[in-house]
């Protein structure tokens, strides 16, 4: 494992609209939320758990307060020659990283000579540079 900063790089997401909150409500990410919106949200939503408003704002509760989580079930990032990153686990925490600003992720971090889903045109849908997110043919 090593020592990652997830600010300042361009990752290739595979995410749809019920495993993102954001995805789901027009670009709103629930971590943008105050704490008393996402409440009034989760009492009414009907959602899989993983788009659900509380999914990342707890996940996040979880990085920040133990390392468990990364040493049971470590965060595998891919390299590829298009600059972006793609994942085999842990997409959902890395983004966290990257829309809160977190400045180290302990990862495993691997190089490859292809690129990446979105690049390619397959599998991936969601692009994120800059905290924005970018459905794949979007803007």
């Amino acid at each position: 494992m090593e020592e990652f900063d997830p600010r300042n790089h361009s990752y290739a997401f595979r995410l749809t609209e019920k495993s993102c909150f954001a995805l789901a409500n027009n670009g709103i990410c629930s971590l943008k939320l105050s704490s008393t919106d996402a409440q009034r949200i989760r009492k009414n939503e009907r959602v899989d758990p993983k788009a659900s408003v509380m999914y990342c704002r707890e996940l996040k509760d979880e990085i920040e307060d133990s390392d468990y989580l990364n040493k049971a079930f470590p965060i595998e990032i891919i390299k590829n020659n298009c600059e972006h990153h793609s994942f085999m686990n842990g997409q959902h925490r890395t983004c966290i990283a990257k829309q809160t600003g977190m400045k180290t992720l302990n990862v495993i971090y691997q190089v490859a000579d292809y690129q990446c889903p979105y690049c390619l045109g397959t599998h991936a849908n969601v692009i994120i540079d800059d905290k924005e997110l970018y459905k794949a043919g979007g803007n």
